[in-house]
């Protein structure tokens, strides 16, 4: 786990490094946006070894902090942080994903901007009860973004995707999960 962990920030560290000499280097296409969105994690499941079991967690409250910068005309990429609240076994659980983020922009000269994209990163799962420690995993999902321009003079973003861990637990289990499904809506500003 400490490989996969010092995996994730060299790739996270080049990609930074990347994303800034990008857009120095394109100039006109450098625009950058930061967006906060809140909205909901539905339900699924977690499958833990040991005991070769599957789990089911509730829906819950799911923030978004995002921070992208374009790379080109129809292609940018960015750095986000998202929260989520569930609960596994009446256990309360918290899902903290750091990582990275690239979008396509399709159809960026319209009013409603589609933004499809991937995401990858460092999760972390902290459950509430003292029974296990924290999970470390690979977080890896996928979404389509819809923005709304100009709205009330604020550009206003919706986002439908799911998160989900292929690889992830510490020194007593492995845990991992198949895709949840989310559904957030916020605000989007661009500087």
């Amino acid at each position: 786990m400490e490989n996969l962990l010092l995996g994730l920030k060299r790739v996270a560290i080049f990609f930074l490094i990347f994303i800034g000499h990008i857009g120095l280097s394109y100039g006109e296409t450098s625009e950058s946006s930061f967006s906060l969105k809140a909205g909901m994690l539905f339900e699924g499941e977690f499958y833990s070894d040991p005991p070769d079991a599957y789990f089911a967690t509730d829906s819950g409250l799911m923030l978004q902090l995002n921070l992208e910068t374009m790379l080109a005309e129809k292609m940018s990429a960015g750095v986000l942080y998202s929260r989520a609240n569930t609960a596994v076994s009446n256990d309360d659980t918290v899902i903290n994903t750091y990582g990275v983020t690239l979008k396509a922009h399709i159809n960026p000269d319209k009013a409603i901007k589609i933004r499809p994209g991937i995401a990858i990163g460092y999760q972390t799962i902290e459950f509430d009860s003292s029974q296990s420690d924290n999970i470390k995993g690979l977080g890896i999902g996928a979404f389509i973004e819809l923005l709304f321009s100009n709205i009330a003079g604020v550009d206003v973003v919706t986002e439908l995707g799911f998160i989900t861990q292929p690889a992830g637990g510490n020194e007593d289990i492995d845990l991992t999960f198949a895709p949840i499904m989310y559904l957030t809506g916020g605000i989007n500003f661009g500087f």
